[in-house]
């Protein structure tokens, strides 16, 4: 093989590797090692990477809602009626740290999350609905699959502009190394000719063909310089390498014309040189420093490092789970396993368990005129939760009597790592036995538009019209007057959910049905509060219709499920919660104090009027003593504060709450009395009372 072969097959093997760099899982690989910083996760600032993740949100809630909505209608057009388990790993992979690009190139390759053969049957449903022979399909669920296929030929579109970016990228690196190596064999050439021809007469001639030379190379190489260190090295090495090239040739050709013997050592200072230039790509990566005796989140959760090692890791260590969890027992017929390897928030999972709980209840069969549920044992397993005490907790809020009598549950317990491979909570079934006493009711069949419409309309003739919360005006603007301590004004997000509208059961299964399914949409709103931006939702208020008529069935489910749960995820840190009801009424309560969730009692609140009445004028928040209601009026106006349309809870933002608290606390001597809010509120009330009936 000639000098001139192993010179291109050097640069040839360079290229190839530089061209092989170019694909990854993750991001814009040669344009993130040249410092471009396009590889996601690496600062937030970078608004391609703000971009390209707000687009993969929007795309697994598209497909998120998309799943949720268009569930019954492939349980009855695609699985013959049968229960049908919807997998997160449909809309979670899109925003999950393991997202891999153009893993899916066409939309027909994307799944729902109902398995192969039902997603197929729903992509032929929705095609038939669009070409008109047929319309089986609800326009809800075709809306929501037009808007994924929407996001998501977005953001193939984006990832192939990324491609030819990166491509560009790499084309201008090549390029512009392959002519510094093409420079540094010229060069070398005009140092051979120079020193060959030097003579006093022409030094000062190449002394100034170096000067040009110098500034050529200069101005270049300080913008490449700032641009991008790497690529200066690069271009560095491979010109040393054209320079290396050069002087060896010239060794070669004065080796066959000169019998005087050549410099034995040049070889090893030429291997020397590739061997720099090999390693110079590699010279700012530092070596992962681990700092032993400092305990790290992942040191002591195994589970959770085997999951992100590698899918094959984490499928043996969902093998592995499965047989342990169900132990000796053969039959699976009625046990259902969920697996979810990439959920880390506690209320994420507290939305997973709930909303598995309500799938199962509202899919019984009945049997000999006897109830029965599809399964009577859920397992579901989180291995990558950031807390998985809190599992634990919640399996003992769900142990309580209470709480099994509600959602009718047999038992429930967790288990964590390292006793069991990976944290897993079981939850048991109890079957359903009716009797002729137990009568039959039908749901209430109230459109999900027009609880919405009318929530809204209360936000803004009611709550916003009386000022009865000083930081909403309108469904649109809430938060209001809170920029000064960092909070934008957001919207209200209203959302209304049933079990089955219009539909008959027995009354103790639509009973537990309806009380899973207001807490797994509790949660469900829990995770789209904190899933969205302030901007665009700064407060939510989750309508639940079927509750209108029996406020204390609501508010047992509020006390006795939300809020210990609430509790034990530790989500207060994150929302506060209030029920609302057209039937409110603090004296059923029957608190004497403050309590989550709950209005302020009617003492209380008559304490506080009593209390600011004798305060001195000039202080801001004093009512005027005319202005003090009879007992009767108080509780009337008391308890109208909490009257919606429909059976309602808000979900608010627990920072919201406490930069209000700091915003009043820099006003001064501006700042409103002691709990003055709700004593003008019930005045104010009251007056419009007696407007409306004068």
């Amino acid at each position: 093989m000639t000098t001139t072969k192993i010179i291109w097959l050097v640069i040839g093997v360079f290229l190839v590797a530089m061209s092989l760099a170019v694909v990854t899982d993750e991001g814009l690989s040669w344009g993130t090692f040249l410092g471009a910083n396009w590889k996601v996760g690496e600062g937030e600032e970078n608004w391609r990477q703000t971009t390209a993740l707000r687009l993969r949100s929007d795309l697994s809630a598209s497909i998120k809602n998309a799943q949720r909505i268009c569930t019954k209608d492939v349980e009855k057009l695609c699985e013959n009626g049968r229960y049908v388990n919807g997998q997160t790993d449909a809309y979670t992979y899109w925003t999950d740290q393991h997202y891999k690009r153009h893993t899916y190139k066409n939309w027909s390759e994307v799944p729902f999350g109902f398995g192969n053969a039902s997603d197929n049957c729903l992509r032929h449903e929705y095609e038939q609905y669009n070409a008109g022979t047929s319309r089986r399909l609800i326009p809800k669920c075709v809306e929501w699959i037009e808007e994924s296929e929407s996001q998501f030929e977005v953001i193939l579109q984006r990832e192939k502009g990324n491609d030819k970016r990166e491509m560009f990228v790499l084309f201008s690196t090549i390029f512009a190394t392959v002519m510094s190596g093409i420079l540094g064999y010229i060069f070398g050439l005009f140092l051979n000719d120079r020193d060959d021809l030097f003579s006093y007469q022409n030094r000062r001639a190449n002394r100034r063909v170096l000067i040009y030379f110098g500034i050529a190379i200069t101005l270049p190489a300080l913008f490449i310089l700032w641009a991008s260190v790497k690529l200066l090295l690069l271009m560095i090495g491979l010109f040393a390498v054209g320079r290396g090239a050069q002087y060896y040739v010239q060794m070669r050709e004065e080796r066959e014309y000169s019998s005087l013997p050549i410099m034995r050592g040049f070889p090893i200072v030429f291997l020397a040189i590739i061997l720099l230039f090999s390693v110079s790509t590699t010279a700012f990566q530092f070596p992962t420093i681990k700092f032993v005796g400092l305990p790290t989140v992942e040191d002591s959760n195994t589970p959770q490092k085997l999951v992100n090692k590698s899918p094959k890791d984490a499928e043996e260590l969902r093998k592995k789970l499965e047989k342990y969890s169900v132990g000796t027992d053969v039959d699976q017929s009625n046990r259902s396993f969920r697996w979810e390897p990439h959920l880390h928030q506690s209320y994420e999972i507290a939305a997973v368990i709930f909303d598995e709980i309500a799938q199962v209840t509202r899919q019984y069969q009945v049997d000999k005129n006897q109830p029965k549920l599809p399964i009577n044992q859920l397992i579901l397993s989180f291995p990558s939760m950031a807390k998985p005490e809190h599992l634990e907790l919640i399996s003992k809020v769900l142990q309580s009597d209470k709480c099994k009598q509600l959602l009718g549950l047999e038992d429930a317990h967790a288990e964590l790592f390292p006793s069991s491979p990976a944290p897993y909570i079981s939850i048991k079934f109890t079957p359903f036995n009716t009797n002729k006493e137990d009568q039959r009711v039908t749901s209430i069949d109230i459109s999900a538009d027009t609880a919405v419409l009318a929530t809204k309309e209360w936000v803004n003739n009611f709550l916003g019209r009386y000022r009865l919360c000083p930081y909403t005006n309108s469904i649109s603007r809430a938060a209001v007057g809170l920029s000064s301590v960092g909070v934008p004004v957001g919207g209200v997000h209203v959302r209304a959910e049933y079990s089955k509208p219009g539909y008959t059961a027995h009354n103790s299964i639509y009973s537990v049905s309806k009380a899973a399914d207001l807490v797994a949409n509790f949660w469900s709103e829990v995770v789209t509060l904190m899933n969205s931006t302030q901007e665009e939702w700064a407060t939510s208020l989750l309508v639940f219709p079927e509750y209108d008529l029996e406020f204390e069935d609501f508010i047992d489910v509020c006390d006795s499920i939300i809020e210990p749960t609430v509790i034990a995820t530790q989500s207060t840190d994150l929302i506060g919660r209030a029920w609302f009801h057209p039937l409110y009424d603090a004296d059923t309560i029957g608190h004497s104090e403050v309590i989550a969730g709950h209005a302020v009692p009617h003492k209380m609140v008559e304490g506080f009027m009593k209390s600011l009445s004798t305060s001195s004028s000039s202080s801001s928040g004093v009512i005027d003593g005319k202005d003090i209601l009879e007992y009767d009026e108080l509780v009337r106006a008391n308890n109208k504060v909490r009257h919606t349309p429909h059976a309602t809870i808000n979900i608010l933002r627990r920072n919201q709450l406490l930069a209000a608290a700091e915003y009043e606390k820099g006003l001064g001597k501006k700042k409103p009395k002691a709990n003055s809010v709700y004593v003008n509120n019930a005045i104010r009330l009251s007056k419009a009372f007696h407007r409306d009936t004068s």
